[in-house]
């Protein structure tokens, strides 16, 4: 989105999500700032999380995410946006 991200993610065991969350933004601050040739803040302070539970239904919160360009008109299909990344793990 130009003006947000979305990540869905699942960090492994023992990983802070606030600190994984806080290297993202670091180093992509550094790229995009380098590639702009400017300096300071890119993102936020803050960012937004929420913890899918067993009872929510993963699909949907990914699709919602796939379906944001749409929505915003930036694209007729999701799979047209360029910035759109998906990949699937499955572990059985």
């Amino acid at each position: 989105m130009p003006d947000h991200l979305h990540l869905v993610l699942t960090p492994h065991d023992g990983v802070d999500l606030t600190m994984l969350v806080g290297q993202i933004k670091g180093r992509s601050s550094f790229l995009i700032n380098r590639e702009r040739n400017r300096r300071g803040s890119f993102w936020q302070r803050d960012s937004f999380d929420h913890i899918v539970r067993a009872d929510e239904d993963l699909e949907k919160k990914i699709e919602y995410v796939c379906d944001n360009p749409v929505r915003k008109g930036l694209v007729a299909k999701c799979d047209d946006y360029p910035w759109l990344w998906r990949a699937w793990f499955s572990a059985g």
